[in-house]
């Protein structure tokens, strides 16, 4: 048996070990709780501050992406419908034309076979009548009538066009960067405010 057990002095040597560690642990736990409630926490909570602040603001900014978008898509397809809309008018305008042109022609081909049948008609009457005055002023119009209807030519238009250029589309319309997402490690904390680091927002893409 230990000689300190025996005269109580191990006992109250294990004792006061026990105060010193329990005030240590005391001191310890203080300053712990001085460090979580004064820096470590509020950092924290400032993290996620800026958390919720970069999802605004993320969210923010693809709704800005999507507007720009759709207004450079509604301005491109604005210019191809005037586009359109031109060449359609200069379709109809030449279709216009042509079927007056054809029209005219039929008319005078028309009109000289009415002349034609016309004139068939009467010479029968005449030679049927053996008519001496008839026949005598009889003028012939067969010079007149061997001068065959001129050939209507006509070119009709056509429409060219070339293989839709998707890279010059994307031109026109633009171009999306890509998103970067990427993390930052920190030092540790220190005990005293003046080192404590905060943390950055999220670099968000410019349109």
């Amino acid at each position: 048996m230990c000689l300190q057990c025996v005269s109580g002095e191990h006992q109250e040597r294990n004792s006061i070990d026990n105060v010193e560690v329990f005030t240590t642990k005391q001191e310890t736990m203080k300053r712990d709780l001085q460090e979580l409630e004064g820096f470590i926490y509020p950092e924290y909570q400032k993290a996620a501050s800026n958390i919720i602040v970069q999802k605004n603001s993320a969210k923010k900014h693809t709704q800005k992406m999507i507007t720009a978008l759709t207004k450079q898509g509604e301005a491109l397809q604005k210019e191809i419908d005037t586009t359109i809309e031109k060449l359609l008018s200069e379709i109809n305008e030449m279709d216009a034309q042509c079927l007056v042109a054809i029209e005219n022609h039929n008319g005078a081909i028309n009109k000289t076979i009415t002349e034609i049948k016309q004139s068939i008609t009467d010479i029968k009457k005449m030679l049927d009548s053996d008519d001496f005055d008839s026949i005598s002023v009889y003028q012939s119009r067969n010079e007149e009538y061997r001068n065959l209807p001129l050939t209507l030519n006509i070119t009709l238009p056509t429409f060219t066009f070339p293989d839709i250029n998707k890279e010059l589309i994307n031109k026109q319309i633009g171009y999306i960067s890509k998103l970067s997402i990427t993390t930052e490690n920190h030092d540790c904390l220190s005990k005293t405010p003046g080192a404590m680091s905060s943390t950055p927002p999220l670099s968000l893409i410019h349109i």
